[in-house]
């Protein structure tokens, strides 16, 4: 069984990182609040922001109740990654592909999470279109709380995949 968007974002931090602070964050979407003893840690940060390497998991304010969280960056408030939880249990990626990924990033897979980033444009047309990254997701191991950003190079996986 895949670890729950609870286990990843909202589990309480181990003991030894507890404390009672919170950070309160101005996203572009809101005003949030994260615990930094929470954070999710990434030895180099997603691709094309190398540099940026602790996120927090959070609801998107307005919208709690929808699939679609915010990995939004600690560092910079104006960096927020929009993801999808992905069941990795659902065969869109194969589980070949994911136990390879989990060994590559060092990452047991019972403790595997899988985000999918999602982008949100204007289609040809006028219309929004809804595309998540099966290339390029994002693994997050929930025992460290760390995470990286694993490309899959077969090229079975779409960049812009429709949702």
């Amino acid at each position: 069984m895949s670890p729950t968007l609870a286990t990843i974002a909202f589990a309480e931090p181990p003991v030894a990182l507890f404390t009672n602070e919170t950070k309160v964050l101005e996203t572009r979407f809101g005003r949030i609040e994260v615990s930094p003893a929470a954070a999710i840690t990434m030895a180099q940060g997603p691709h094309g922001f190398a540099s940026y390497r602790r996120f927090a998991l959070a609801n998107i304010p307005g919208a709690e109740e929808r699939p679609l969280k915010m990995f939004q960056s600690m560092e910079d408030e104006s960096l927020t990654f929009i993801v999808l939880p992905f069941d990795k249990d659902s065969g869109t990626i194969a589980a070949k592909d994911i136990a390879e990924a989990c060994e590559s990033c060092g990452i047991a897979e019972k403790n595997l999470a899988i985000l999918l980033i999602v982008t949100v444009r204007q289609g040809k047309n006028g219309e929004i279109e809804t595309t998540a990254n099966l290339r390029a997701p994002l693994l997050i191991d929930v025992a460290t709380r760390t995470a990286r950003q694993h490309i899959f190079l077969n090229g079975d996986y779409a960049i812009r995949h429709k949702l």
